[in-house]
């Protein structure tokens, strides 16, 4: 796929004219993306390398954006749970 310039912006799989599997994106800001994609979105593994080549997130990708962290909660007791929010970067339960 290549931009209005004809420079290249991507190479990899397509599945119904979308980008779909394993392929390399780079970007107008010169970073690069390798990795997996899923309906045009990065999803699952990949790396994204900054303007200078140097890996800028190695990991798992979900709806486009990095996954900084996750975590796996048990809950002994549901039938005690009244609510749940979740924020930007905790969990509350009450």
């Amino acid at each position: 796929m290549y931009d209005k310039n004809k420079k290249l912006k991507y190479e990899g799989d397509f599945n119904a004219n979308k980008i779909e599997g394993n392929g390399k994106y780079i970007y107008d800001n010169g970073e690069i993306y390798v990795g997996h994609f899923i309906n045009n979105k990065r999803e699952g593994m990949g790396k994204l390398f900054n303007k200078d080549r140097k890996v800028k997130y190695e990991g798992k990708f979900l709806n486009d954006e990095p996954v900084m962290a996750e975590i796996n909660v048990m809950i002994t007791n549901p039938q005690n749970i009244k609510n749940w929010i979740i924020s930007s970067n905790m969990i509350f339960i009450i």
